[in-house]
């Protein structure tokens, strides 16, 4: 979640952004780009240099990939809805840490055809933008819990999320310390 009202499409922190950016081809790129619209609808095409020129560092992750089953056949979607797949936690010494979902993939192609990118492709890629943009990279094991990365960081650095997953807890505890760490009495 950020400051901003857009739905989760985007994490920040201080002035980082961490954004998806849908595919277009280049000449669709320069047709949609507006300005105004990049802080508006994050998840149309953004404008990078734009939000650049405000101050902000942004770093650029792959879409999402999720997939719905719809009777009994699997439906394939992009999910730029980045809250959904990751978190941008800051530690108690003010540096960035992104956790991302281990099963996360990208590279949509249509609602009937899974993504061009695997995980391992896929978190290949975000582990390269998090080195450009100084952000730490981690990738739990597994989760359990759905959408459990969906959490919420305030401004003096507690962190609310879903019981539910005790070693995703336990590591954001370690980096913002165990007490700052509240979990819902139930698993959402």
């Amino acid at each position: 979640h950020s400051p901003y009202g857009e739905g989760g499409r985007l994490l920040s922190r201080g002035n980082i952004l961490v954004i998806a950016r849908k595919y277009f081809s280049v000449h669709e790129l320069k047709a949609q780009i507006t300005s105004e619209d990049s802080l508006k609808d994050p998840g149309k095409v953004v404008d990078v240099q734009f939000l650049k020129s405000l101050g902000y560092n942004v770093v650029v992750l792959p879409v999402p990939v999720f997939f719905q089953m719809d009777g009994k056949r699997a439906l394939f979607d992009q999910d730029d809805h980045l809250d959904r797949h990751a978190a941008l936690i800051e530690d108690s010494s003010g540096k960035l840490h992104l956790f991302v979902d281990p099963y996360v993939t990208s590279g949509w192609k249509s609602l009937d055809t899974p993504p061009r990118k695997n995980s391992n492709e896929t978190i290949r890629e975000i582990r390269q933008a998090c080195e450009q943009g100084g952000i730490t990279l981690h990738v739990p094991k597994r989760l359990q819990v759905p959408f459990s990365l969906n959490l919420y960081q305030t401004e003096d650095g507690r962190v609310l999320m879903s019981k539910g997953e005790p070693c995703l807890q336990e590591e954001i505890g370690k980096l913002v310390g165990p007490e700052r760490v509240i979990t819902t009495s139930r698993q959402i």
